[in-house]
């Protein structure tokens, strides 16, 4: 079965906070504009030629022009934070918070002083509706508690703009409003708060899916990056050259079902008329069979180096692997021994088969079964002696991994055994490297394009004279 791989991250706190200190820097613009906006009033009010209006629109454009400075540097700071990557602590922005809240309370509290004809008017002038729009406006915050926090401070604030004006009601000025009215207002505020509260909240649950969503690309095209690096390793390790023996022709393809695979061959030049050949499978394909695979070859080769006989070899090879291998997974690997000056081949498998071999005289094919158990799993893979096969002219073995003969078509049926007998007979007049693509190829249309379900791996060793 093919490997599947799902990748789940959890937000990091330092790419929230980078994302929430980005939305407040486009919080703080928004903000800075409509106090470029109350700055502009006050100096239309400035020139107006009537009395009074003067100094209104001198206090208003004071008041305005400071918050404006205020933001301007919160801008800065924030700007810098992102760009250095600093920490920020929450306390700056519940300071800031609680500085956006006073505008428009003292706003409200100079004019008043001012004018006390205006005390009630300021009460539901557009001073209010700015609060309305700070708690709006709090919402790119990406914090459910700094909207709270501003609402609290907006209803505290105008809770005590209006305690101002009845209890200091010493000009004798006549309320135009029903008591009640300014209840309400203070009520629609908080209303205002909790609904903001809960935008708030959908809105840092999208952003954070938006965050996770671009971790999880990026730590997939990580994955893919490191997965083609440790596919274009893994076939730098596969023989780069053919062995060149008088009267033989041979033949190889690994085709891997992921970036990397469980599956490998490989020949070791013994002397200048022995070749060894090998062709393992690990269970499973992926990184972790890549990485067995690549010391399966290794012992294997440092094994030959040193010892001629291929039970030998093995044993040591399953020693080592029993050792390494505590996952359960396990090698079926077959050794072909190829001796060109006696055209004879020594052929032993730990687990892994069958190997064909295609009889020149009679068009017939062998199918040869594993000698012993696969690798690792047990400290014994109870490996008899290697099969020797004496190599006609015009005779074929073929060491091939189950990945073919185990391929499925869209019905759910296997490849199987005798249609790769038939491929071997049919083109056994052929070179080697023919054979192989001529089994690829119907291989694929048997499939008709279904994803490769697992490793193909396959070597050819003809004798052509």
């Amino acid at each position: 079965m093919p490997s599947t791989r799902s990748i789940e991250v959890d937000v990091d706190l330092p790419s929230l906070n980078r994302a929430k200190l980005r939305s407040e820097r486009v919080r703080i613009l928004c903000m800075m504009g409509v106090f470029t906006l109350f700055a502009s009033l006050g100096v239309f009010r400035i020139g107006i030629p009537i009395e009074g209006q003067q100094a209104l629109g001198w206090v208003i454009f004071g008041i305005s022009a400071t918050f404006v400075l205020l933001e301007a540097v919160m801008y800065r700071v924030v700007s810098w934070v992102i760009q250095r990557e600093a920490s920020w602590d929450r306390r700056w922005g519940v300071l800031h918070a609680v500085a956006e809240c006073l505008f428009p309370i003292v706003t409200i509290y100079a004019l008043g002083r001012m004018n006390p004809s205006l005390r009630y008017t300021l009460l539901v002038s557009p001073a209010y509706a700015f609060l309305m729009i700070l708690i709006a406006v709090s919402v790119l915050r990406v914090d459910v508690r700094a909207t709270l926090l501003t609402g609290a401070f907006a209803m505290l604030g105008y809770g005590c703009l209006v305690a101002f004006a009845l209890i200091g009601d010493d000009a004798g000025i006549v309320n135009p409003h029903p008591s009640a009215m300014y209840v309400t207002l203070t009520a629609a505020l908080g209303l205002a708060t909790l609904v903001n509260a809960f935008v708030a909240v959908r809105v840092r649950g999208y952003l954070l899916a938006a965050i996770r969503e671009l971790e999880v690309r990026r730590q997939r095209d990580r994955l893919k990056r490191d997965l083609e690096i440790a596919g274009d390793i893994q076939q730098r390790l596969l023989p780069q050259s053919i062995p060149e023996l008088s009267g033989y022709d041979f033949a190889a393809v690994n085709r891997p079902a992921d970036e990397t695979g469980g599956d490998y061959y490989d020949w070791q030049e013994i002397s200048p008329q022995r070749v060894v050949f090998s062709l393992g499978d690990v269970t499973g394909h992926g990184v972790g069979p890549a990485l067995v695979t690549a010391a399966c070859r290794a012992y294997v080769r440092a094994a030959f180096s040193n010892e001629p006989i291929a039970s030998v070899v093995l044993a040591r090879v399953n020693q080592l692997l029993h050792d390494d291998l505590s996952d359960g997974r396990f090698v079926t690997l077959v050794v072909a021994d190829l001796d060109a000056e006696n055209h004879t081949i020594r052929l032993l498998s730990a687990g892994h088969g069958p190997t064909f071999h295609v009889a020149a005289r009679d068009s017939q094919v062998q199918q040869l079964d594993a000698q012993g158990l696969p690798l690792g799993p047990f400290d014994d893979p109870m490996l008899d002696s290697a099969i020797e096969i004496r190599m006609e002219p015009g005779d074929v073995m073929v060491l091939c991994s189950d990945g073919f003969f185990e391929s499925m078509n869209p019905a759910g049926d296997l490849f199987g055994l005798e249609r790769l007998e038939k491929i071997f007979r049919d083109h056994r007049h052929r070179s080697a490297a023919e054979m192989l693509e001529a089994t690829e190829v119907a291989v694929r249309e048997f499939t008709h394009g279904l994803p490769q379900p697992d490793d193909m791996t396959a070597l050819v060793i003809k004798r052509v004279t």
